[in-house]
């Protein structure tokens, strides 16, 4: 009664307290930049720069963690008669791999390309886990806002 029966389901996804704060990282990138310039221009150390950069995190998690499961579009009938295979970003390669293996591709590079990396941009001021700035009410947004990533993908509370 339905064509996806018929049809291998490929699912790509990323850890959701990752997704977050690379989202926050990537709309805030102009802010932080004059925040940095400024900030190094009064003598201001990395933990300072660091600890500035953290306040507007806390902000912006207020402003945009504060809806239950955010465009989320995940139906539970859905995902469980479908049994995607799931491609998580973190291990790209070996998850690519394995899907090419699965349904009989022939891989043309050796490596997928990453386009955008703000992370590495920030990476003086940024812990490095960032679970350590999702504490208190930034953690509870999270577990509220991407609930249905960690009930159906393969990620763990308090795990990156």
């Amino acid at each position: 009664n339905t064509f996806l029966e018929n049809y291998l389901t490929v699912v790509t996804c990323r850890n959701p307290y990752a997704r977050e704060f690379s989202l926050f990282l990537y709309e805030s990138d102009l802010v932080l930049k004059d925040l940095e310039h400024t900030l190094k221009r009064e003598g201001k150390s990395n933990t300072e720069i660091s600890e500035r950069f953290k306040y507007l995190w806390l902000e912006w998690t207020s402003q945009n963690l504060n809806t239950a499961d955010r465009g989320q579009h995940l139906h539970a009938a859905d995902w469980n008669s479908t049994r995607p295979f799931i491609i998580r970003l973190e291990h790209i390669e070996e998850d690519y791999n394995e899907f090419c293996k699965l349904v009989g591709i022939e891989r043309k590079s050796t490596q997928i390309p990453h386009l955008l990396n703000k992370r590495s941009k920030w990476a003086d001021y940024l812990p490095d886990n960032i679970l350590e700035w999702y504490v208190g009410e930034p953690l509870n947004r999270i577990h509220n806002n991407r609930s249905l990533d960690f009930k159906y993908l393969p990620y763990n509370k308090g795990e990156i």
